[in-house]
C-alpha cells in the first residue's frame, strides 16, 4: 500500500478515518474558542455577576480555560478503562454527545441558571454553573481523543496506521483555524456590537455539531472488529486503579501548571510539580 494507500482502505476504514477526523477537529474547536472568546465573554456576559474589575475578568477567563484543560485529563483516564472494557463504538458516541451538550450549555449559562436564583446567590449561582459547563465539556472532550485513536487504529491495515492516523491529528490545526475564523466572520457580518451581545453564542453552538456526527457513528459504523475479536477470546482488559490514578495525578497538576493562571510563576512552578510528582509516584 506505499502507492495510493487512501484508495486501498476497505470503505469502514475511510467513514471511520474522516469521521473521526471531524469529530477530533470540533475537539480542538471548543478548547480554542474559549481561550480566543473568554475574555469577551468575562467582560460582556459574566461581569454583572464577576464585578466590575478587570483582574477578576481576566482571571476568571484563564480560569474557565484552565478547567477544560484540566478535565480534559481527567476525561481522558475515565473513558481510557470504559473503552477497553465496553468497547468503542458506544463510549465514542458518548463523548461527542456529552461535549457537544456541554458545549451548547455553556452559551446559555446566565439564562438557564437566572430562573432558579435571585439576589446575592444569583452571581455564585452563574459563575459555578459556567465552569460546572466547562468542566463537563472538557471531561468528554478528553475521552473523545482516548477512545477515537484506537477506534480508528482498530479499523485501519497496521501498513498505514501512522499515515492514517496522522490524518486524523491534521484536524487539530484546523480546528485552532476554524475557532479563530468563524467569530471574525461573525463580526462581519453582524458588526461588534451584536458579536459581543449575542453572536458569540453561535460560535458555541457550532461546537454542537458533533451530536449529528454521534448519530452518523451509530449507524455507520461498526464495534471495532480488534475489540471484538478480543472479546470473543473471552480477553479481559484490566485496569490497574493505583498506577491509573497516579497518571490522573500528574496529568492534571501538569495542566493546571502550565495554564494562565499565574503567567510569572507559571512555567517555573509547572517544572517544580512535575519533578515532585514524578518522584513521589513511580510513574513508569
Amino acid at each position: 500500500m506505499a502507492k495510493g494507500w487512501y484508495s486501498e482502505l476497505p470503505h469502514q476504514s475511510r467513514v471511520a478515518l474522516w469521521a473521526l477526523f471531524a469529530g477530533w477537529v470540533v475537539d480542538v474547536y471548543d478548547v480554542y474558542i474559549v481561550a480566543f472568546l473568554g475574555l469577551l465573554i468575562a467582560h460582556v456576559y459574566l461581569a454583572p455577576y464577576l464585578g466590575a474589575g478587570a483582574y477578576v475578568q481576566e482571571l476568571y477567563a484563564a480560569g474557565s480555560l484552565s478547567a477544560t484543560l484540566v478535565a480534559r485529563g481527567v476525561g481522558s483516564f475515565i473513558f481510557g478503562p470504559i473503552a477497553d472494557s465496553r468497547g468503542r463504538k458506544n463510549p465514542l458516541m458518548a463523548t461527542l454527545l456529552g461535549y457537544s451538550v456541554f458545549t451548547l450549555l455553556t452559551a446559555f449559562t446566565v439564562e438557564i441558571v437566572r430562573p432558579f436564583f435571585s439576589g446575592d446567590l444569583l452571581p455564585l449561582a452563574v459563575i459555578t454553573t459556567f465552569v460546572a459547563f466547562r468542566v463537563g465539556a472538557g471531561l468528554f472532550l478528553g475521552g473523545e481523543w482516548t477512545v477515537g485513536a484506537p477506534y480508528l487504529s482498530e479499523f485501519l491495515p497496521s501498513e498505514v496506521r501512522a499515515r492514517a492516523t496522522s490524518l486524523m491529528q491534521a484536524g487539530a490545526p484546523l480546528g485552532q483555524l476554524l475557532a479563530a475564523l468563524i467569530p471574525f466572520l461573525l463580526i462581519g457580518v453582524m458588526g461588534n456590537g451584536a458579536f459581543s451581545q449575542f453572536g458569540w453564542k453561535l460560535a458555541f453552538i457550532l461546537g454542537a455539531l458533533p451530536a449529528l456526527l454521534a448519530v452518523y457513528v451509530r449507524f455507520s459504523l461498526p464495534e471495532s472488529p480488534a475489540w471484538q475479536n478480543a472479546k470473543k477470546r473471552k480477553q479481559k482488559f484490566s485496569v490497574g486503579l493505583k498506577p491509573m490514578f497516579r497518571r490522573l495525578w500528574l496529568t492534571s497538576a501538569c495542566s493546571f501548571a502550565c495554564t494562565p493562571w499565574l503567567p510569572p510563576m507559571g512555567p517555573t512552578w509547572g517544572n517544580f510539580t512535575v519533578r515532585l510528582l514524578y518522584r513521589s509516584s513511580d510513574f513508569t
